[in-house]
């Protein structure tokens, strides 16, 4: 009897160490750097695209602050689309995303999300302040020229998909709306649906860490809930959802798109069948761009008859 409940008190011991061990993790994601980008043979700056650019420093919703950059799209009639990178990414890794979204762009804006790149904030909210965050960076771009408030389109990605249908779902309530869509690539519907898959895929039993290590996120967090069922911001919104999605995705399985898509008044989903995590662009490019395109036209302003917008 002594030996189990020893046993019992190591196996509690481990389940909470591991616990503890996935929090902390989750709140302090790897920091993707300039330096990161280079040793990657990534792109360090968009004239690495050949695209016009301005720095910024945006201003966030707690007086942090983040730095990214406003590139000049290929299309001065389209929308400006801001795209919010996912977990343990950066303003550098969004840069790959940006061949495909700024010939049909007016402008895109790609940023590092608090607790990721250069972001002084020492841990990651997890959504659960990012949203707010993304409104403040939206409002900032145009501050001062109200005559070029261009139709905005946000984009995530992963747990960035999550926070561009939060933040939509947020503008919505406003008195002015200024998201005309949103487009999500490869969307978990919640924080605990990769966690446990990234625990699955190391044969560790996901039922007996991932409910301890909410707790523990909730608690460092200063939170009683994790804000993090998107198919309840997605059933907010007032504009049009695309959500893109790999058949194949071991992170984030299909069903999870189509729940929030089906949560959505306006949402669908284009499956790319032999798609992973983070790859649907190199998949099948041509599809991805045609989809991609279809869609900022559909949100852009149409042209008046003297050359205007409307």
């Amino acid at each position: 009897m002594g030996l189990l409940i020893l046993l019992a008190v190591a196996l509690a011991m481990i389940v909470l160490a591991g616990a503890a061990f996935i929090a902390y993790t989750l709140l302090h994601p790897p920091r993707k750097t300039f330096a990161v980008a280079i040793a990657r043979h990534l792109p360090t700056d968009p004239q690495a695209l050949g695209l016009p650019f301005t720095e910024q420093r945006f201003q966030l919703s707690n007086g942090l602050w983040s730095d990214g950059w406003i590139m000049e799209g290929g299309d001065a009639s389209g929308p400006l689309v801001i795209f919010t990178h996912g977990w343990g990414d950066s303003r550098f890794g969004a840069l790959t995303w940006v061949p495909v979204i700024a010939p049909r762009a007016g402008r895109v804006v790609v940023y590092d999300v608090r607790g990721h790149g250069d972001s002084p904030a020492r841990i990651s909210r997890l959504g659960n302040a990012e949203a707010r965050d993304l409104l403040a960076l939206m409002d900032q771009i145009d501050a001062g020229d109200p005559l070029d408030h261009a139709p905005v389109v946000l984009w995530g990605h992963s747990l960035g998909a999550g926070t561009a249908i939060a933040a939509a779902a947020l503008d919505g309530r406003r008195e002015s709306p200024r998201v005309a869509g949103v487009v999500a690539d490869g969307v978990c519907r919640t924080l605990s649906e990769p966690v446990a898959a990234q625990l699955r895929s190391r044969g560790l039993p996901a039922f007996a860490f991932v409910p301890l290590a909410r707790l523990a996120l909730a608690a460092r967090l200063g939170i009683w809930v994790l804000h993090d069922n998107v198919a309840t911001d997605a059933a907010e919104l007032r504009c049009p959802l695309l959500l893109l999605h790999g058949g194949a995705d071991p992170i984030c399985e299909v069903t999870s798109a189509r729940g929030v898509a089906e949560a959505a008044a306006d949402g669908r989903v284009e499956v790319f069948e032999d798609g992973r995590h983070g790859d649907l662009v190199d998949v099948d490019r041509q599809r991805y761009r045609d989809v991609i395109d279809r869609f900022l036209v559909s949100v852009s302003p149409l042209p008046t008859s003297d050359g205007s917008t409307a």
